[in-house]
């Protein structure tokens, strides 16, 4: 447990294990603890698998305080996956309801989607935010900060 936080580590650490293994088009595979193999042999893919190159994909987390959030913006290179590692975040697509984001959910925006997303009003936590497109001119296209009124609708509605 981390002592600043009160939380195990434990999730992140696999969580970024995964991430890097499938960023890097990598399998793993375990033995035991005591060094032996697995039991039972057998493949752990079938047919055809190509490595992709990273290009512009952009692996990102921030901390977002209470309160806070990113302005109205849209992606055009491909669809955004955010999703909370802890706390409680926010998130909107343009005349869309306000959804509250909570850990280990998967939200998905379209390219082209106008919205923003950040941290819920009374609490912050930390947010991944996968996308194509980082360093490439024009990728995301920055609109009006969200105002008090759209951040702060109750969720669902």
């Amino acid at each position: 447990m981390s002592a600043r936080t009160g939380r195990s580590s434990r999730p992140l650490a696999y969580g970024l294990l995964l991430v890097a293994a499938v960023a890097a088009g990598s399998i793993l595979l375990f033995t035991r603890a005591d060094g032996s193999p697995p039991p039972q042999e057998r493949p752990v893919i079938q047919g055809p698998m190509e490595d992709l190159d990273l290009g512009n994909l952009s692996i990102r987390r921030f901390r977002f305080p209470a309160g806070s959030r990113l302005g109205w913006h849209t992606h055009k290179d491909g669809p955004q996956l955010l999703m909370m590692e802890d706390g409680k975040g926010r998130m909107q697509e343009r005349g869309g309801p306000v959804i509250e984001m909570l850990p280990n959910v998967p939200y998905v925006t379209l390219p082209g989607v106008e919205h923003w997303h950040g941290a819920a009003p009374d609490e912050g936590g930390v947010q991944w935010n996968i996308y194509n497109g980082i360093g490439v001119p024009g990728s995301v296209t920055w609109g009006d900060p969200v105002s008090d009124a759209e951040y702060n609708a109750p969720p669902g509605r």
